[in-house]
């Protein structure tokens, strides 16, 4: 189900509703630091997902010593003034070679293929290239202009239980007719996972291989993801 809200949660139980929050522009002089502390401990302990779209409309600036500024998988710079010769576009898109270790980025079943219609999406005007991302985040998606500078596009990074997914550019619109539908729908039961596995199950079974060959030795991990009375005898 998804909800459009007006304004922000303003407590833990009411960011808990959500399974995924999807932020655009945010002014953080305007929202209370309590707001932003309650939507990091829903990421961090809860495992709430995050989508994070970062446009022009961002003063980097604005978020230092802000409360979101913990949350944030990017760091926040001393000024907010990048080279011109950077900012220049169009940028063209390209799979990382993260991007291409993670299936929910695959738009088809065959992964070249996946990489191919990744690789000539159209050409988009704005990234966000003054925000330098933070050591532990992994670019999904990279951004190339006609000067041959390539920057971070997408970046995703774990906080605690949660997942944040970093956008770089707010002209994922400009994708609609090339299967970004399809990255929104995996992308956000991605960034769910992690929440409704501690929710629901008490116990995540992942198999090493979908289509195993004959004979392959096969691996199956057993996590467990939340205490439960169900479990009657421990996990190895």
């Amino acid at each position: 189900v998804v909800k459009r809200i007006g304004s922000l949660p303003q407590t833990i139980d009411e960011w808990k509703q959500y399974d995924v929050a999807v932020l655009g522009p945010i002014d953080p002089t305007l929202v209370e630091a309590s707001v932003a502390d309650s939507m990091r401990r829903c990421v961090f302990d809860d495992g709430m997902g995050l989508a994070w779209i970062v446009t022009p409309a961002h003063d980097p600036v604005a978020f230092r010593n802000s409360g979101f500024e913990s949350i944030m998988p990017l760091s926040i710079p001393l000024q907010a003034n990048p080279s011109p010769a950077i900012t220049s576009g169009p940028w063209q898109l390209n799979l990382s070679a993260a991007g291409r270790t993670m299936g929910w980025m695959n738009l088809t079943h065959e992964p070249i293929e996946s990489e191919t219609q990744w690789n000539s999406m159209p050409e988009l005007f704005v990234v966000s290239n003054q925000w330098p991302l933070r050591s532990l985040s992994r670019v999904v998606l990279t951004a190339t202009n006609a000067s041959g500078v390539t920057v971070p596009a997408v970046a995703l990074t774990q906080s605690g239980r949660g997942m944040i997914l970093t956008h770089l550019t707010g002209e994922t619109w400009r994708l609609r007719a090339q299967g970004i539908s399809q990255y929104w729908r995996q992308a956000v039961m991605m960034l769910a996972h992690n929440r409704i596995q501690q929710q629901r199950l008490p116990v995540e079974i992942i198999v090493g291989s979908r289509q195993p060959a004959p004979l392959e030795e096969l691996t199956i991990d057993v996590i467990e993801t939340r205490a439960s009375d169900l479990l009657q005898t421990s996990l190895d």
